[in-house]
């Protein structure tokens, strides 16, 4: 229980920054797909792209039931989610390793990773979250149910269903096909004992990867090619493993060292098995096109196997010091890792996410403002609003006591009548008004 609340502290020291921050950009996209699919559930089947996404729109489902518009318990709901992963890491990474100390500095290495952030601190993004949660009940499951001495069907079963919502979490869980062989072969099977096993694992994302297929003339994400195969992957994926890896260094050199003092180092099999890990988890994403990198949302679930690998090195540095004051020593500066990472999103990350919200907080607060109260001074004209006009058309309608027939967007910023005129400057609304002559 102590190892639970240390992780859990982790997780919201990390992230408690990010509960007073107000819905950004594709956030207000949730609230009318949610609305579309209480008023018809085979909608999901219409929006094909977000038919592979179906776990996501029930969380925010009963998130928006039990939340209505107040943003704080989004977040609040985000880093219970981080929460409970970053304990899920920690039984990953002990069931493998059979090493507590791996398994603990993986988890708080997890939960207080920077380059994750936007998984958490982003309210939509929690889709990454959600995928991340099933594919590791998955593994877990799945090393339990292959278990050479104590195999179990009921947990097979159950594996086999988290590996369902993790498939329509997002298609990137079809990376557990290869990293269910990586943990058959960890267990001590044969090669055909492995084959035999994996079977039903990769009928059942092959199935996925069909109907994906089938449905693949009807996503967006496909007709106007934001996902394609193409030569971009190989230096994307180059990125993402190269920025991956940079948190391992330190480690990897204090090993290095303790070679050089004589110490006598194995790298293992567990090295390989999280390795695999964010190799292998990394590929799915690497075919998107519209960035050069991987955004730090897709780093969540590839940053599992990452942190494997921090817990197994300072373990082995743990391991061998030789001197309980070293030990010490070393736990301080994975602790200083940790602290690093958490002052980043404190001081960094989290006013960057508030500047990403201030385009619609501040539209929301300006147009809820007693100014508007006055009908004279209606419909008001905005522009230069920064983001697409169905953020701006939800900003409006759920958020203020305004309509769009109240509101206009504009592309230029003249008036043409005599009502307000709100110009966003890059930080807030100027409001251009001319009051005396409204009649």
């Amino acid at each position: 229980m102590l190892i639970v609340c240390a992780i859990a502290a982790a997780s919201v020291i990390t992230y408690l920054p990010a509960v007073d921050n107000s819905f950004i950009s594709d956030d207000f996209g949730i609230f009318p797909m949610i609305d579309a699919l209480e008023q018809n559930p085979a909608y999901i089947f219409d929006a094909t792209s977000e038919l592979f996404r179906v776990t996501s729109y029930a969380y925010f489902g009963i998130c928006m039931k039990l939340f209505g518009l107040s943003a704080a318990p989004y977040y609040v709901a985000g880093i219970g989610l981080h929460a409970l992963i970053s304990v899920l890491v920690y039984v990953l990474v002990l069931r493998i390793t059979d090493r507590p100390i791996a398994a603990l500095a993986a988890a708080i290495f997890f939960a207080a990773y920077e380059r994750h952030q936007e998984a958490v601190m982003w309210i939509s993004a929690a889709n990454e979250m959600l995928l991340t949660l099933f594919c590791l009940l998955f593994l877990t499951l799945w090393l339990r149910a292959t278990d050479r001495h104590n195999p179990s069907r009921a947990y097979g079963a159950a594996a086999f269903v988290a590996l369902a919502f993790a498939l329509f979490s997002k298609e990137a869980a079809v990376a557990l096909a290869p990293m269910a062989l990586v943990i058959l072969h960890r267990q001590g099977y044969s090669r055909q004992e492995i084959i035999e096993r994996a079977v039903p694992v990769f009928a059942m994302i092959a199935a996925f990867i069909l109907l994906w297929l089938s449905q693949a003339d009807r996503n967006f994400f496909v007709t106007d090619r934001h996902y394609a195969a193409g030569l971009h992957f190989f230096p994307v994926y180059a990125r993402a493993v190269l920025r991956l890896l940079t948190p391992t260094i330190p480690f990897v050199a204090a090993l290095l060292f303790l070679r050089h003092r004589g110490a006598r180092l194995r790298w293992g099999q567990d090295i390989i098995v999280f390795g695999s890990f964010m190799f292998l988890a990394i590929a799915p994403y690497c075919f998107l096109t519209y960035l050069d990198h991987l955004p730090s949302r897709h780093t969540y679930f590839p940053s599992v196997g990452m942190a494997g690998l921090v817990g197994i090195l300072f373990a082995r540095i743990h391991e061998r010091m030789p001197k309980r004051s070293l030990q010490t020593l070393a736990a301080a500066g994975l602790l200083l890792v940790v602290a690093g990472n958490i002052g980043y999103v404190w001081f960094k990350k989290d006013q960057q996410y508030r500047e990403r919200a201030a385009p619609t907080r501040e539209l929301i607060a300006t147009l809820n403002g007693d100014f508007f109260t006055d009908a004279r001074h209606l419909p008001v004209g905005v522009c230069r609003f920064p983001l697409h006009p169905e953020v701006f058309k939800t900003a409006v309608d759920r958020f203020t006591r305004l309509t769009m027939q109240n509101v206009v967007l504009r592309s230029e910023c003249t008036r043409s009548d005599r009502r307000a005129l709100l110009i966003w400057d890059g930080h807030q609304y100027s409001l251009s008004r001319d009051v005396t002559d409204v009649p």
